[in-house]
Order: C-alpha cells, then structure tokens, then sequence
C-alpha cells in the first residue's frame, strides 16, 4: 500500500469517527431538549458541561447556539426561565448538528473517491 492511499484510509478513519460522535451528539442534544422543560435546573447544568466538550468546541455553529440556550437576553438562564424556548433552541441545535453530519458524510464520499483513483 502507498503512502497517499494510507493517508486517505486515515482521514476515512477520522471522519467516521467523526460522524459517529456527531451522530451521538445530536442524539444527546434531542434528549436533552425533550427532558428540558420537565427537570430545568437539571438540563441547564448538562449543557453547560456539554459546552466544555470537544465536538462541540470544534463546531462554532453548534457551539454558538447550544451557548444562547445556557445565557439568553438579560442573562437569564433559558433552560429555567424559559423551558419551550429552551428546547426549541436545542431542536435548532440538532438541526445545525445534521447539517454538520451531512458535510462529513460529503468528505467521506470525496475520500473513499480518492481512495479509489488511488487504489
């Protein structure tokens, strides 16, 4: 095997595991926004760890409106006083996560195509 094909197998590597833990996130994300407005203080607290992860640091798009959730206007805390507004910032947030998942799907169609080529 050449080099360049290596190289292509670990990007594949790399974006699946991508996928799977954006996959995994936006799952997350969904729940978190289903059980937001029944345990408030709760769902604010899991989020506010969730900010600190990785993937989410990684994806400003993502990070930016999953951060509106914790802190809205006035500096009010969105998942208590606002659990509905809550949880449909969070169903945009797993939107913005699907949109992310589809871009990774593209760059793995693009890499198993020059894998191919290469191969």
């Amino acid at each position: 095997m050449n080099w360049l094909k290596k190289i292509g197998e670990s990007d594949k590597v790399r974006v699946q595991n991508n996928i799977e833990r954006l996959v995994a996130l936006r799952k997350y994300v969904k729940e978190l926004g289903d059980v937001g407005p029944l345990c408030q203080s709760a769902a604010h607290s899991s989020l506010e760890q969730l900010l600190g992860e990785k993937i989410v640091q990684g994806r400003p798009r993502v990070s930016q409106i999953l951060s509106t959730a914790v802190n809205g206007e006035n500096n009010q805390k969105v998942a208590l006083d606002a659990p509905m507004r809550f949880r449909t910032i969070l169903y945009q947030a797993a939107d913005a996560i699907d949109r992310e998942i589809e871009g990774e799907k593209r760059e793995l169609t693009k890499i198993n195509r020059s894998i191919s080529e290469k191969g």
